[in-house]
């Protein structure tokens, strides 16, 4: 599996969306993605417990 195809997976199933959302780098770890973990160690993730997100999106 590749991420692009992971991403298109978690759309349609709400399960996965939430591992991916909420652990990212051991999602990827146990569907065998390889990943630079540096790259989110970096990134600030309140934006993955705001709930409106998961909810169909965000609306300002």
């Amino acid at each position: 599996m590749t991420i692009n195809e992971l991403i298109k997976s978690a759309i349609k199933d709400k399960a996965l969306r939430g591992r991916l959302l909420n652990d990212p780098i051991r999602t990827c770890k146990d569907l065998g993605i390889i990943i630079n973990e540096s790259a989110f160690s970096n990134l600030d993730l309140p934006l993955f417990t705001d709930s409106t997100v998961t909810q169909g999106g965000y609306r300002p």
